[in-house]
Order: C-alpha cells, then structure tokens, then sequence
C-alpha cells in the first residue's frame, strides 16, 4: 500500500538524508502501532496498570478463558468473537475498519 504523510520540514529533511527512508518511516510507524497495541491491552487489565506487564502469563490466562468460553462453539461463533475483539481494540485505537 502507498500512503503520503506529512512531516514538518525539519523532520522531512533528517529522514530524507536517510539511506532508507521507507524503510525507516515503515519501522517506527510499525514498532509505534505494536507499541499502542500492547498500551490498549494493559489498560483493559486490571493488573497490567502501573505495574510490570508479564506477556506470557497474560497470553496463557487469556488463552485458557477463550477456550472455556468457546469449546463446542462453532467455527462461525469462534469468527464472531475474535472479529468482535479485534473491533473493540481497534474502536479503543482511534483506527476505524471498512468493510
């Protein structure tokens, strides 16, 4: 995808004189999002404010809770939930998603 961003001139000019300015811009937009992605899911828990966020143990609670809540659902209720979860996170970015 191409997209056209707007820096102010003092900005535009140091990431010019890059080697790779793409590549560059690609990199810090992309390590940004990830980086909202992982404030968006601290705040929505309840242990993951003002305290050390531990990915594993969050990622094995969260895996084991969608299991119970899903087993004997079917594939098309599964879809349902995790596209329900994408949105809201997506809906608490600020990102809007067209379908």
């Amino acid at each position: 995808m191409e997209m056209t961003l707007k820096f102010p001139n003092e900005i535009g000019q140091q990431i010019q004189k890059l080697p790779n300015p793409s590549e560059f811009v690609s990199k810090v937009v992309k390590d940004a999002l990830n980086n909202q992605m992982v404030k968006a899911v601290q705040s929505d828990s309840k242990e993951g404010i003002g305290r050390e966020f531990k990915v594993m143990e969050w990622l094995r609670q969260v895996r084991d809770e969608h299991y119970e809540l899903l087993k004997g659902k079917s594939i098309e209720d599964k879809i349902a939930f995790y596209r329900e979860g994408a949105r809201r996170v997506h809906q608490k970015m600020g990102v809007s998603l067209k379908k």
